[in-house]
Order: structure tokens, then C-alpha cells, then sequence
């Protein structure tokens, strides 16, 4: 899953990775690798998110993997819950 904090508004896409990498010499600068994804629904405002969450989101990272907190197993029940913001805070 990708998670993608969203500049012009207090929101958050996620996307599930559909396909393998590729590398592509011709494309524009900064999209020569990339990864197929399908955007999930709508994006989630921020307040339905841990104060936590909100922390990993806003890494100074272009890419990481969130692994503290239980942050993935927290955000998969939280979109089987409908982005329930209850689903969102730390066990």
C-alpha cells in the first residue's frame, strides 16, 4: 500500500502497488521509476488519522516504509472499516 499526504488540502491517498517496477530512460525527469498503483476511493482527511499516523505521513522521507506503531495493520482496519478514524488510534 502507498500512502500519499496531499499538499493542497489536509488529506491522504493510498493506492495498492498492482505491477513490477520499471524504469523507463525517456520519461520525464523524476518519473523514470515507478511502479503501476490503483488509487483507493477518495482521500481521507487527515483527522481521521492518529496523531502517530500523522507523524510517519509527514516523514521528511520521498519514501519509506511505515512499519512503528503497527501503522500498516492499523490503516488496513481502518479502510476495512470504511476510514472509521476510530480504527486509527494506537492499541
Amino acid at each position: 500500500m502507498v500512502a500519499l499526504p496531499l499538499k493542497t488540502q489536509p488529506a491522504i491517498n493510498f493506492a495498492e502497488i498492482t505491477g513490477d517496477y520499471h524504469f523507463n530512460p525517456t520519461a520525464l525527469n523524476h518519473f523514470y521509476h515507478w511502479r503501476p498503483v490503483k488509487w483507493i476511493g477518495e482521500a481521507i482527511p487527515r483527522s481521521n488519522f492518529a496523531q502517530d499516523l500523522l507523524y510517519t505521513f509527514g516523514a521528511f522521507l520521498t519514501i519509506c516504509r511505515v512499519q512503528r506503531n503497527n501503522a500498516e495493520a492499523r490503516i488496513t482496519a481502518m479502510r476495512a472499516a470504511g476510514w472509521n478514524p476510530r480504527n486509527s488510534h494506537r492499541p
